[in-house]
């Protein structure tokens, strides 16, 4: 499984993973990618970005984002099948 930095809390989280899984305090949590500048402000902050995702192009699009955001998906079967990608 693929890690990458969970903003600048100095953690690595696995990039995708199933929605209440992981400790996300202190994240910008989206539903989408459409709001860029949000995203864009986070980054330059150091807040952690996480973008729920539940079709492999929601995936495709939040990891299109760069390397410090995270995913969540609804489901362990949906996070099983787009790990292995």
């Amino acid at each position: 499984m693929r890690e990458r930095w969970f903003g600048a809390t100095g953690r690595k989280v696995p990039e995708i993973v199933l929605e209440g899984a992981a400790d996300l305090d202190g994240a910008l949590v989206l539903d989408d990618v459409s709001d860029l500048a949000a995203i864009h402000a986070a980054h330059h902050a150091g807040t952690p970005v996480v973008v729920r995702a539940s079709t492999a192009a929601e995936v495709h699009a939040a990891l299109s984002l760069g390397p410090s955001r995270a995913r969540s998906s609804p489901t362990e079967s949906f996070s099983r099948s787009t790990s292995r990608r």
